[in-house]
């Protein structure tokens, strides 16, 4: 009851209120799970600052049809206007997928599922991957990837999958959105936005199929974020989990059961693997979780 009342009674938007309210999410039980360090540190607000910051530092260099062109302290970037390429650039100033601590090594071959514009493709290049291919569905971020990664994909270090990444080969009905982060083929509703979204159907595939069809000789490192997709994504490299034995950051905070069915789903696949979470953030008023569990083999 204190805490609800010191919740009541506190500057609107201030930091104290913002501990308050972490605070009741932590002790009804409503987290998801967190600890009372992990709901009152949650990123939420870290992101929206760093992602302030990185906007206030980059500049609009030119736009060519429903794309721009930004020059950021990460590099030059095309996105799709209304993409929140600002967010997605805080996260990685963050490490939310722990790709330093769970580590992306030199020479990897790392596998970015929902690549989007292709923040994470440039981490992983910049800390040393050999070879980063990078899957997505919406044909805006796929012409953003082919224009920022040209000179890589001319090189042989970046390749774009125009598909999306299941259990099966299909093809089913996607949400898209302007903010393409939001774009879902297993969400019912997005809660970030009361955008009405453009039904378009699009191809998926198989990890496994698309690692044979490349003829990789490994895969070292898979970052999944893939909007409620990743259970049937991860069920799709079942061989390439259990050949390769890759480290991996799987993002646990797009459907409610997904903190626990991720871990289940990987152990089932037999492979030994210590799991961390990542940093804990607010999804939705009253709903704290990891943004990404990184596994990583014993």
């Amino acid at each position: 009851m204190l805490m609800i009342i010191a919740v009541a009674v506190l500057p609107p938007q201030g930091p104290l209120q913002n501990v308050a309210i972490r605070t009741v999410i932590w002790a009804t039980g409503n987290g998801g799970g967190c600890s009372f360090a992990q709901c009152v540190n949650e990123i939420g607000n870290v992101l929206l600052e760093k992602a302030l910051s990185i906007k206030a530092q980059s500049t609009l260099m030119t736009t060519k049809q429903e794309l721009e062109l930004w020059d950021t302290p990460y590099g030059q970037f095309w996105n799709p206007k209304g993409n929140a390429l600002f967010f997605d650039l805080a996260e990685q100033s963050i490490d939310v997928y722990q790709s330093k601590n769970g580590g992306i090594r030199h020479g990897d071959i790392v596998l970015d599922c929902g690549a989007n514009v292709g923040t994470f493709t440039r981490t992983a290049l910049m800390q040393g991957a050999s070879l980063v291919v990078a899957f997505d569905i919406d044909p805006r971020n796929i012409k953003s990837l082919n224009a920022t990664f040209s000179k890589e994909i001319a090189a042989g270090t970046v390749m774009v999958v125009p598909e999306g990444v299941w259990h099966e080969e299909d093809t089913l009905e996607a949400k898209f959105y302007s903010n393409t982060n939001l774009n879902t083929i297993t969400m019912a509703t997005r809660t970030e936005t009361d955008e009405k979204p453009e039904t378009v159907r699009v191809p998926l595939t198989k990890i496994d199929t698309v690692v044979e069809r490349l003829g990789l000789p490994r895969v070292d490192y898979i970052k999944m974020d893939v909007e409620g997709a990743e259970a049937p994504a991860l069920r799709g490299a079942r061989a390439t989990i259990t050949r390769f034995h890759p480290r991996m950051s799987i993002a646990v905070e797009n459907e409610p059961e997904d903190i626990d069915t991720i871990p289940a789903l990987v152990r089932s696949f037999g492979v030994s693997y210590s799991e961390t979470p990542g940093a804990w953030r607010r999804i939705r008023p009253w709903v704290i979780r990891p943004e990404a569990i990184t596994f990583v083999p014993r």
